[in-house]
């Protein structure tokens, strides 16, 4: 994926979007910030637009003048903003796509989701390479944007993420080599129409896995027995 000289417009200035910012920036791209939100209540906002274009409260259609759009995790696909975007063929992606297309090639990816244990299971996944040889990094919806690591260099052996089903709905091209669903019980049903779109959403973890890969599921939960599909990669239950 190329980054330098192109423009990537950023939804969200919050954490996750200001880590994309930085590093797009960093690999010569060209950034503009967008937020819904009202520039008074934007953190530290002044240092903000010193350092980016930015454009908070009402949309000036700026944002459509973008190679890519990088959304933030609270970010729904489906507000007017992200359809336009797509209807005018803008590639709608999130950080943790655009950590995949840049990532050093040898670094393998453990992701886990779930509608509970995210938290511990990458946790203890994280603890089980901090005391070996390998150098691990714990990202994703645990609190960690995975773009604050220098992730397109060598020197990252796994990058363990935690990954909601927020951040599984723009995903494209990522693939996990271990992906993980725990469990899935009604949640965020705000945010989708039914426990059928929760799910499938939550099924996107195994997207582009392969024979080679490992998919891990949990035999005894019922909605996902329920929704199981024809999946490319080994199945392991627990």
């Amino acid at each position: 994926m190329e980054i330098k000289g192109k423009k990537f417009g950023i939804i969200g200035a919050a954490r996750t979007g200001l880590a994309v910012a930085n590093k797009i920036s960093s690999l010569g791209g060209k950034v503009f910030i967008f937020d819904s939100k009202d520039e008074k209540t934007i953190v530290n906002a002044d240092l903000l637009k010193a350092k980016f274009n930015c454009e908070f409260g009402k949309n000036s259609d700026k944002i459509y003048d973008s190679d890519y759009i990088i959304i933030s995790p609270g970010v729904p696909r489906k507000i007017p903003i992200i359809k336009k975007a797509i209807e005018k063929g803008i590639e709608v992606i999130n950080d943790i796509e655009l950590f995949y297309r840049l990532k050093f090639s040898e670094t393998e990816i453990i992701a886990v989701t779930g509608s509970n244990g995210k938290s511990t299971t990458v946790s203890l996944i994280q603890h089980f390479f901090e005391n070996s040889q390998f150098k691990s990094v714990l990202a994703g919806n645990i609190g960690t944007p995975i773009s604050i690591f220098p992730y397109e260099n060598c020197g990252i052996d796994f990058a363990v993420l935690e990954l909601s089903s927020f951040q599984l709905e723009s995903l494209v091209k990522f693939k996990a080599d271990v992906a993980v669903l725990l469990n899935i019980t009604p949640d965020h049903l705000n945010r989708y129409e039914d426990m059928a779109e929760y799910a499938k959403t939550k099924f996107n973890i195994f997207n582009n896995q392969k024979e080679i890969d490992l998919g891990i599921i949990c035999h005894d939960d019922k909605i996902i027995a329920k929704n199981l599909i024809s999946l490319n990669s080994e199945i392991q239950e627990f």
